[in-house]
């Protein structure tokens, strides 16, 4: 008789921190249940279970700095931890492309930057 599964139990919804100070990503995601995108009259909830370690996503990098809140919608099939490593180093460096564009010409940096996942 099998009293107890012995597959792992699967992740509640949400989103987590995965609290590693090596990749620094989780600093700037924003743990919320709900994602409101901007200019529309819908609001998502996050069914499923996320963090930085997270493929297949959604995610919306908002500019805390300007009152239009600059956003960029993107999705990536790498890691979230990997495309926002690699948004973080075309900031940093001034490599401007089509997400960073932003934070290129209005003086901004990295600590401008909130990253919703969906």
């Amino acid at each position: 008789m099998i009293v107890r599964s012995a597959l792992p139990k699967t992740n509640k919804a949400g989103k987590f921190s995965c609290n590693s100070s090596r990749h620094g990503t989780c600093k700037y995601i924003l743990y919320k249940d709900l994602v409101a995108i901007p200019n529309k009259q819908k609001v998502y909830t996050n069914r499923h279970y996320y963090s930085c370690a997270s493929s297949n996503v959604v995610s919306m990098i908002t500019c805390t700095r300007c009152s239009t809140g600059g956003r960029y919608i993107g999705e990536t099939g790498r890691k979230l931890r990997t495309r926002m490593n690699h948004h973080r180093h075309t900031i940093n460096t001034k490599s401007c492309d089509s997400m960073v564009q932003h934070f290129c010409n209005q003086n901004h940096s990295l600590q401008d930057t909130k990253t919703q996942i969906h």
